[in-house]
């Protein structure tokens, strides 16, 4: 669909539907950006100021990438049996392309930066005839949440003109906490007082690095001399080795004055361990493990590995669950959502390493869980006219059966290597 058609079509959504008499309004026009609190470090955090931080930056990449990368699709339930539904209208724009610029990755790897910046991200789902032709991004501060106060319904307005949206056609993706049931809060905001530190260790560390503000040592000066001359010396000592352009130069000193280091003290090493425990507070803010934020300090192959684990099932699984949702009230109709749903594979999040992986299947293989033509497709391999027996290949002396397995394993093998 061409641009213009485009927002002639959005245009058209934004057209008065309805008033409410009684609502209050929760970032009526988008003002709520003008009165960020002050924090406790007297530092303003918004989220622009907030993707400055390194370990907010790590966070919000991280997760919303994740699931940008988490390929989705529609299925539908035979038989006890989810298979993919790629007849279904609106397959193309879960698993391939939200629109004619946009990926269906990209789409929701953009809505969930939304989210965890401002608190939510919307899409509007553009209908032709009734039908979802393509989904499409919304800038957060075009939208504000109303609720009315006697009924608790949702009023989704336009801050351009204040007209209510149909919510049949808008996707909705809150951040997870919400303190009135439908408008989320950021974690930018939740933890801004975190944050808010961590930019006042930062900029610390940069004005003291950036004029050599810390001595490394100091001057001793034999007894008598005067203050006009340790002033003398102070000036030409700060004229020569002043500065981060010209530290490090050669000294010269003269009269008896003798320079003497100062060691690393206890309060430079509680310094670094306070920028360090932001990157952890960070962490927690964002549900992220710390060490897939780079903090390695009680990191070990092993628990990295779980960690890595627990950020799939407990970081983006509340998201993906919140999205599919979201897709499904707006993309399937009441009589397909009996049967229909929108999956998303996380499998390839939990990759093994080979051994692990060849181990699992031979399992399954032999439990008579998954036939070798599933196994292939998991790893990419064409199908065999043979590979659909769930017969096990170790327990059995059918020569065809046999010939398969074999044939899976060098594939494997010869993948791998």
């Amino acid at each position: 669909m061409r641009l213009s058609a485009i927002k002639e079509k959005i245009g058209n959504l934004l057209a008065p539907i309805e008033s409410k008499s009684i609502s209050t309004s929760t970032n009526f026009f988008g003002l709520d950006s003008f009165f960020t609190p002050a924090t406790i470090s007297n530092v303003a955090v918004t989220a622009q100021s907030a993707m400055r931080v390194p370990a907010v930056s790590a966070a919000v990449t991280l997760i919303s990438t994740s699931i940008g990368s988490i390929p989705a699709s529609i299925t539908r339930t035979v038989n006890g049996s989810k298979v993919e539904a790629t007849n279904h209208p609106a397959f193309r724009l879960v698993a391939k392309a939200a629109n004619d610029r946009v990926s269906a990755g990209k789409l929701r790897e953009r809505l969930i930066f939304d989210a965890l910046t401002t608190g939510n991200g919307y899409a509007f789902a553009n209908r032709v005839n009734g039908r979802v032709i393509e989904t499409v991004r919304l800038d957060p501060a075009a939208v504000s949440i109303q609720l009315d106060q006697m009924t608790g319904e949702a009023i989704y307005r336009s801050t351009a003109n204040g007209a209510v949206l149909d919510p049949a056609d808008l996707i909705h993706v809150p951040a997870p906490v919400t303190f009135d049931g439908v408008t989320g809060v950021s974690p930018i905001q939740l933890a801004r007082e975190a944050i808010a530190l961590a930019i006042v260790l930062e900029q610390r560390a940069a004005r003291l690095f950036g004029t050599s503000a810390r001595p490394a040592g100091v001057i001793q000066a034999p007894q008598g001399v005067t203050p006009e001359a340790a002033a003398k010396a102070k000036a030409s000592w700060e004229a020569s080795h002043g500065g981060a352009e010209v530290s490090g130069k050669t000294p010269v000193l003269y009269d008896g004055m003798t320079f003497e280091p100062l060691i690393f003290s206890s309060v430079d090493a509680q310094f670094i361990e306070s920028r360090r425990e932001q990157t952890v507070e960070i962490a927690r803010a964002f549900n992220v493990p710390a060490t897939m934020l780079q903090e390695l300090q009680h990191g070990t192959f092993s628990n990295t590995e779980q960690m890595a684990r627990q950020f799939v099932t407990y970081t983006l699984t509340p998201w993906l669950s919140t999205i599919a949702g979201e897709l499904e009230r707006a993309l399937l109709s009441d009589e397909d959502r009996d049967d229909h749903s929108i999956e998303f594979d996380t499998d390839a999040l939990l990759a093994v390493d080979t051994a692990t992986r060849v181990d699992r299947i031979q399992k399954l293989r032999s439990a008579g869980v998954l036939t070798a033509n599933d196994v292939r497709r998991e790893e990419g391999y064409p199908a065999l006219p043979d590979g659909d027996t769930l017969a096990s290949p170790f327990t059995t002396s059918n020569t065809n059966e046999i010939t398969t397995e074999t044939s899976l394993n060098s594939e494997a093998v010869n993948d791998a290597a």
